[in-house]
């Protein structure tokens, strides 16, 4: 029996993906988080089975990691055994006598806390099914000490082909975790992700993707360039093999290709992988491949090239992030719409008089005006308020 369940993708880049790629058949559902105690027990300092004592507090059955003694008391202030639904308030359950309750608590000031935002905890109200329970909790202790025992492993090269597999095969919380492990180890662990970039599988190389600069790897850096220059090709590739129309299969995402999605995908966290370099010799580059995506309607590789040219200002971005307002905003995407906002905060960082026209634009924009203002008086060294003619004319007025 194995309760910590295998997921390759992390929660939270989960819902990112669903938010941008995908237009729910309900929109009224909602995502259940799952609950799984591999989530909860890296965080955990004390992982106890209880049973109800009074309101709020709970009596310690069962210890398999922590201090705690059988037979204390824990508080709990407001704990409840409740379960996200799809539609709907939580679902509450009664506690009986009889109930035991699988808790993951970390320490915080005064008391405890369940882990995994409050969702780490397992129920039986029959007394013959504790051993679930007692199952749950022995295999995910064991997972945990079997991570530490790879974390802790002295040569680095043998730390990072040990916690590689903890990467995949644990849920979210052994993901997020061993990926800050390996970001600590830094180049090694991103020569080791270069080497398997070509065998990993599309979601593995989406979870790696946006934040491969952490690694501060070089042939990571180049690995990641070849890669996204291979998909535009990929690309490139498939509208031949589709025939005549097949630029418009993109128009409609719930019905675009899977093939389409992923080179989509891989472009989008790609591209913000490149940027989480911060090189700015990469530059060149990504206008290049924001002008391609422009043409080719892949508003998601312009959102992380906006996201890129915020962080790495250059006046030759100017006239790329002009062109993506141009692209996006006459012909917007239902449910992805490009914002004015994210327009005005990549021209914000930019400050050459050289935006001064693209930014008075925005000014009397509901949602990007006093950013756009702000960033015009950035520039000028003053603010000559809401009117794009006054900071048209300083814009045109040659120095003295």
């Amino acid at each position: 029996m194995r309760w910590c369940h295998a997921k390759t993708f992390p929660f939270s880049l989960i819902c990112g993906c669903l938010s941008i790629f995908l237009k729910s058949e309900d929109a009224s559902a909602r995502l259940v988080p799952p609950r799984d105690p591999c989530d909860g027990v890296l965080d955990a300092s004390l992982v106890v089975i209880v049973t109800p004592e009074a309101q709020d507090r709970f009596r310690t059955v069962e210890v398999f990691l922590g201090q705690q003694g059988t037979g204390g008391s824990i508080e709990l202030p407001g704990f409840k055994l409740y379960t996200v639904p799809e539609h709907g308030p939580e679902l509450v359950e009664p506690m009986t006598p009889d109930t035991r309750i699988l808790l993951f608590l970390r320490e915080k000031e005064g008391g405890w806390e369940v882990t995994h935002h409050g969702y780490s905890f397992f129920w039986r109200h029959e007394a013959e099914k504790v051993g679930e329970l007692r199952v749950m909790a022995e295999e995910a202790v064991t997972l945990r000490r079997s991570w530490e025992a790879a974390r802790d492993l002295p040569e680095v090269n043998a730390r990072v082909d040990a916690l590689w597999p903890y990467l995949w095969e644990h849920g979210v919380s052994f993901l997020e975790h061993t990926r800050r492990e390996l970001q600590r180890i830094g180049p090694v662990a991103g020569d080791h992700i270069a080497q398997k970039f070509e065998v990993m599988t599309h979601r593995q190389r989406m979870t790696l993707l946006p934040d491969l600069g952490a690694y501060r790897s070089e042939r990571a850096h180049r690995t990641l360039t070849r890669h996204l220059q291979s998909q535009q090709q990929h690309y490139e590739r498939f509208l031949v093999e589709r025939g005549p129309g097949a630029e418009s299969l993109i128009e409609d995402w719930n019905h675009a290709p899977e093939k389409l999605k992923e080179i989509s995908g891989e472009l989008y966290y790609g591209l913000a992988g490149l940027a989480s370099f911060e090189d700015r010799s990469d530059l060149p580059y990504l206008r290049e491949m924001a002008l391609w995506a422009i043409a080719r309607r892949f508003k998601q590789t312009c959102d992380a090239a906006l996201g890129a040219f915020r962080s790495m200002p250059d006046e030759a971005n100017l006239p790329v992030i002009q062109t993506i307002w141009r692209e996006f905003s006459a012909r917007q995407f239902e449910g992805n719409e490009l914002l004015s906002f994210d327009i005005v905060r990549a021209l914000h960082t930019h400050v050459y008089p050289e935006a001064i026209p693209l930014l008075v634009g925005f000014l009397n924009d509901a949602n990007a005006g006093s950013e756009a203002r702000a960033a015009l008086a950035q520039i000028a060294g003053k603010d000559l308020g809401d009117s794009p003619n006054a900071w048209l004319d300083w814009y045109n007025t040659p120095e003295p």
